[in-house]
């Protein structure tokens, strides 16, 4: 039932992603307006929200372009952003992203419940924040880096050049 839709959305990705690699800035910037209204349909309810896990697909044929819109928007922008000041910034984020991910519901639920916190540009900042530096510091350690990260050796041992060995 989901792989019909699941693949026609790869088709498009596939299809698309030629052209993510040359937009222009300008482009960028239109695309995420069109991102925006179609956010706006989706929010509105004037268009269904697609649920594939729920084998709920939205509005035939707008929910696809809607959610095929916002996708673009987003890998254009971050590909946009990658390239300004705040790329590094990205790529270490990036890099820490699985133990955010991981960490951002227990800590999320903790500031709620002990501090009160609900602000959500707050929250968001103190959960991404929390999880980058709960990652720094068991990257410190060998053992827990070795049990928590899956590596058996820190970056820091790699040769500066990045070559292989």
């Amino acid at each position: 039932n989901v792989a019909p839709i699941a693949a026609l959305l790869i088709v498009i990705g596939s299809l698309l992603n030629p052209v993510l690699t040359r937009i222009p800035s300008w482009q960028v910037v239109a695309l995420c307006a069109v991102a925006a209204m179609a956010a706006g349909a989706l929010e509105a309810k004037l268009i269904g929200s697609m649920e594939m896990k729920y084998a709920a697909y939205g509005t035939p044929v707008l929910s696809v372009l809607a959610g095929v819109t916002i996708s673009f928007a987003v890998i254009a922008t971050s590909r946009f952003l990658v390239a300004s000041p705040f790329g590094e910034a990205m790529a270490a984020l990036g890099a820490r992203s699985v133990t955010i991910m991981y960490l951002h519901m227990p800590l999320a639920a903790a500031l709620m419940q002990q501090f009160g916190l609900e602000y959500p540009v707050v929250l968001i900042s103190s959960v991404v924040l929390g999880g980058f530096l709960v990652h720094k510091a068991v990257a410190r350690q060998p053992l827990a880096r070795m049990l928590f990260l899956g590596e058996t050796k820190s970056h820091r041992d790699e040769p500066a050049s990045g070559g292989l060995q």
